[in-house]
């Protein structure tokens, strides 16, 4: 537990240059988060006695993450209002419609569509990964980052406020939203994003089952 090794194993479809091999490394290890010290947040669970106990069973677990910022932006947008089976069926669609194929040992695998392979199809096609209402959103963020050449991993540089000022310019894009893709996508840990699971554990651990304003919620966890 204190020295944990991850073993990785690759199926390149030519030979990796050593610098590739290191892309690989970087972006698993920023997927999983393993770069990330979390001892002083256990120091911090310890003084209280709800995180304490929650953490008895989630030790040494960290949040994964997308692989991009643009990925993550999608994936927060598909997971609007739905349960995480159908976040997940509107991710793989997208996937086996517009991203490119790869087969690993007799199986299809699929990447995630660039924001230049969403942007050039038709609406009706991404209406067709059964996205709902999101497509078009989906679409215009896609033309709006191929048309303006903006590079959505300059965003992991910025502080939150500003990263947040700039994902708020996309359409589909409010408050919690940006507040997921801060979490998911840039792994910022500065952030509270209330979603229904969070505001009832609150409720329920932290309150009595009092149902407070989202305003004093957010005060709460950040003074604690």
């Amino acid at each position: 537990m204190n020295n944990p090794k991850l073993v990785i194993r690759i199926e390149p479809s030519r030979n990796l240059q050593t610098e590739e091999l290191v892309e690989v490394k970087e972006i698993i290890s920023w997927c999983l988060g393993l770069k990330e010290d979390y001892r002083a947040f256990y120091e911090m669970c310890e003084k209280d006695r709800i995180l304490k106990a929650a953490m008895e069973s989630q030790y040494s677990s960290k949040g994964k993450s997308y692989p991009t910022v643009f990925e993550a932006i999608i994936g927060v947008i598909c997971a609007q209002n739905i349960q995480f089976k159908r976040l997940y069926s509107m991710m793989y669609n997208l996937c086996a419609k517009l991203g490119e194929r790869v087969k690993i040992d007799g199986k299809d695998y699929f990447s995630f569509p660039s924001p230049q392979n969403i942007s050039k199809v038709p609406l009706s096609t991404i209406r067709e990964c059964k996205v709902g209402y999101r497509d078009k959103f989906i679409k215009k963020i896609a033309e709006i980052i191929v048309k303006d050449n903006i590079n959505l991993e300059k965003l992991k540089k910025l502080s939150t406020e500003e990263a947040r000022k700039e994902l708020l310019k996309f359409p589909g894009i409010g408050s919690y939203t940006a507040n997921l893709v801060l979490s998911v996508g840039l792994r910022r840990k500065d952030i509270l994003h209330l979603d229904r699971f969070v505001r009832e554990a609150m409720y329920t651990f932290y309150f009595d089952g009092e149902k407070l304003p989202d305003e004093l919620l957010i005060e709460y966890a950040n003074k604690h």
